[in-house]
């Protein structure tokens, strides 16, 4: 039977130790402080923020949501981010993603402090997963995935581990967390070819993470008997939510798999949050 790779659990004990975390910074006065900078009205990351104020509300963080309009200059989009740099009660920045095509998505995100950037989306942070300094703030989703496996006590040290995708988001500094954890990484992208050639990698591989934007690319025949299926993915179709994992097929296939929804997704959350209140003890020593 296919372990399912719990988020929701995972999330709620995350919580659990970031509320005594924020109690014990506010009897000091310090009322941890997230800023999420949205331009324009995407659904979907109207979505994600609102789970962001979810959460933060259960552990007692402040949450704070500018919105902008979407014809915003890139300087003023720019001035909004270093206002906030400069705040000393904020303490997390996040600037929502994707931007307008106008903006120039890497030179904002590199706007941010490296100190506040929560997302760990700055060169500064990702460079940091890479030399080992374990100094930086880890990328969300990643750091996310890799506690996911850790606390179910999936075997990484000494595996082979695919990752389907090369993202500055997801794929590429996945794959650095899992080297950095002894893993021997394989990682597919767009040149790796057809369905055929990616499969090639990813039947061979104890851990599969899927993060395509392909909903039900990953099927049975393209993974081994009793793998670990991490889906990043998520669709909206007309029944509910579905991943880039075919989820029928691989059910009692995989070894452990995560959901769609209620896998990746609530542990992204905990960490972005965990990252903010971790950047607030630093910042407040």
């Amino acid at each position: 039977m296919t372990m399912i790779l719990d988020g929701k659990a995972a999330a709620k004990e995350v919580q659990i130790e970031l509320q005594k975390d924020v109690e014990a910074l506010i009897s000091k006065g310090i009322m941890p402080k997230l800023v999420v900078i949205q331009v324009g009205e995407d659904p979907a990351s109207s979505v994600y923020i609102r789970n962001k104020k979810r959460f933060a509300g259960k552990i007692g963080a402040v949450v704070e949501h500018i919105t902008l309009p979407e014809n915003i200059t890139e300087k003023e989009l720019m001035t909004v981010v270093e206002q906030n740099n400069k705040d000393t009660n904020v303490h997390g920045i996040i600037v929502q993603v994707p931007l307008p095509k106008h903006i120039n998505t890497p030179k904002i995100l590199n706007t941010v402090d490296a100190k506040k950037d929560v997302d760990g989306f700055t060169d500064i942070n990702l460079g940091k997963i890479m030399s080992r300094s374990g100094s930086g703030i880890p990328s969300c989703t990643p750091a996310g995935i890799m506690h996911l496996l850790h606390v179910n006590s999936v075997p990484i040290k000494g595996r082979h581990a695919v990752v389907v995708s090369d993202s500055v988001i997801v794929g590429r500094p996945l794959a650095m967390m899992l080297i950095n954890s002894g893993a021997t990484v394989t990682v597919c992208h767009k040149n790796t070819g057809d369905k055929l050639a990616v499969a090639a990698h990813t039947k061979r591989a104890d851990i599969v993470v899927v993060g395509v934007g392909v909903k039900g690319f990953l099927t049975k025949d393209m993974v081994k008997q009793g793998a670990t299926v991490v889906d990043v993915g998520i669709h909206r179709i007309d029944d509910g939510l579905r991943g880039d994992a075919d989820h029928d097929e691989l059910q009692d296939h995989a070894g452990a798999m995560t959901p769609v929804p209620g896998g990746v997704g609530p542990m992204t959350v905990a960490i972005l949050l965990k990252n903010t209140i971790n950047a607030a003890k630093i910042l407040t020593e």
